[in-house]
């Protein structure tokens, strides 16, 4: 195993990047709820060459040709490149817990964590392999890794990082692509000459890390993803005169018995989570979106440079949007709006306490950003940050007595919202809390409260009323100060 050791230049500046909105006009709309009509495209440092997206949504990590790992924000389209220790990287997965990433490069497997960003490690690898494509298991315990070279699935202990068994294919045919089903019991190959193999990689299974069956289907296969129930398979087939996703039923022969047509050539394949809709992407520079209930297309998209060849796609766990990687450097995330300034705060209301004032306030639309903070001003003052991120706000170091004009805004990643309207407050000593009245004879009676105390430089006293009520109703009769 290699020594850990920093990634150069990881900690890199967030980089300018170019950003393009379309329309797609007359396009109709699919029924999944990734809206095709909403394109944003990102620049990062080379020719992409595998992409995957965090569990939470919230980051898309790139690997490119010039040897560099990009991180995507879908929403603020930041983009931040950074170098990495690995030659020609191949394939990229993100563990289920999104704490680590890894590559697979032309002779080894790298491990780049996000909890510490300048550290990584490298798999224990036997020599003379080629890893060409990479998943994690969900319990995030083990990599199995399609090998190029010597025709094999390595299986790899993330824990140690080294490798624990191999287990060849039933051809000398390198993988294009490779899935491990949701459910953790199953992984597939596929291959550039039509072979599909199914693993048993089930811990608790006597035929664990065995192959339990080869197919041979249409040549031209380039990817695989599993349906979320893990009873089903679906493999992109790119190849002239057959271009089409097969369905295959996981554990049972995977042939030609069962097709959907993407309208276009198939490059990449992924699916939403709900494992309703298939996503393809073509290589006429095109996406496909294809319904996984009736088995029929639902239509097909171009992308904003339709001219470049696609080499991935992935879709995020949120369902709000897919990522393509296309040549020329391009990145396009399909369904997902750029995040904007928050609204102003509206409908303020102020609550005045004894120095202090509290605020409340209706917050509009985050701008497509989470809010990260609020500011008042009084009056015509410095803005200053409250200590609290959510309606009410509180406001103290006031004096009592004193009128005071207060304004609230908000803020994103992307920068302030306009200010709020004023709203007018008067902070005052918190009164006496009576705590009983007794009658004490004919015309007297007993009252006990309990007073803050100010001190004895303010010299104050007490004012009290008593109001004479007729027994038995609301009636008041009479009335002293």
């Amino acid at each position: 195993m290699n020594p850990r050791r920093p990634l150069r230049g990881l900690v890199a500046a967030i980089l300018a990047i170019s950003v393009v909105a379309v329309g797609l006009a007359g396009a109709s709309t699919a029924s999944a709820a990734v809206n095709p009509n909403v394109q944003e495209q990102v620049s990062v440092h080379g020719n992409p060459t595998a992409v995957a997206i965090t569990p939470n949504s919230a980051t898309i990590v790139v690997t490119t040709s010039t040897e560099r790992l990009s991180f995507i924000d879908p929403v603020l389209r930041y983009v931040t490149n950074s170098s990495m220790t690995c030659d020609t990287p191949n394939d990229v997965a993100v563990s289920p817990d999104g704490t680590s990433i890894y590559v697979a490069c032309a002779t080894e497997v790298w491990e780049h964590s996000f909890t510490d960003p300048e550290v990584t490690d490298s798999f224990s690898l036997p020599g003379g392999v080629a890893p060409q494509r990479i998943a994690i298991t969900p319990d995030g315990t083990r990599a199995y890794i399609a090998d190029s070279a010597t025709w094999q699935l390595l299986v790899v202990d993330l824990d140690t990082r080294a490798t624990i068994t191999t287990i060849p294919f039933a051809n000398a045919d390198p993988a294009r692509d490779l899935a491990i089903s949701p459910d953790g019991t199953r992984a597939i190959t596929v291959s550039g000459d039509g072979y599909i193999d199914q693993f048993n990689i089930d811990p608790n299974s006597a035929d664990y890390n065995t192959l339990i069956r080869s197919d041979a289907s249409a040549p031209g296969m380039k990817g695989v993803v599993f349906s979320p129930d893990s009873t089903r398979a679906y493999i992109a087939l790119h190849a002239d005169g057959n271009r089409q996703v097969e369905i295959c039923e996981v554990d049972s022969w995977c042939g030609m018995n069962s097709s959907i047509d993407p309208g276009g050539s198939p490059w990449a394949i992924a699916i939403s989570p709900d494992g309703n809709t298939l996503y393809t992407a073509n290589n006429q520079g095109t996406v496909s979106f294809l319904d996984t209930v009736t088995e029929n297309p639902i239509d097909n998209f171009d992308l904003i440079n339709d001219n470049d060849p696609v080499t991935a796609v992935a879709a995020a766990a949120n369902d709000k949007y897919i990522v393509v990687a296309q040549y020329e450097d391009e990145i396009t995330i399909v369904g997902t709006t750029v995040a904007v300034k928050p609204d102003r705060p509206t409908a303020l209301r102020a609550t005045a306490g004894e120095g202090s004032v509290s605020v409340a306030f209706t917050q509009g639309s985050d701008g497509g950003s989470p809010i990260t903070k609020y500011q008042y001003r009084i009056g015509t003052g410095p803005w200053t940050d409250a200590a609290e991120t959510s309606s009410p706000i509180t406001i103290g170091g006031l004096t009592n007595y004193t009128d005071y004009r207060i304004a609230v805004r908000a803020f994103n990643a992307i920068g302030n919202s306009p200010s709020s309207k004023y709203v007018a407050a008067r902070p005052r000593y918190t009164g006496p809390v009576l705590d009983s009245v007794v009658p004490t004879g004919p015309s007297t009676i007993r009252a006990d409260f309990t007073a803050p105390f100010y001190g004895w430089a303010y010299g104050y006293g007490y004012r009290y009323t008593v109001t004479v009520v007729e027994s038995g109703t609301t009636t008041v009769v009479g009335s002293c100060r």
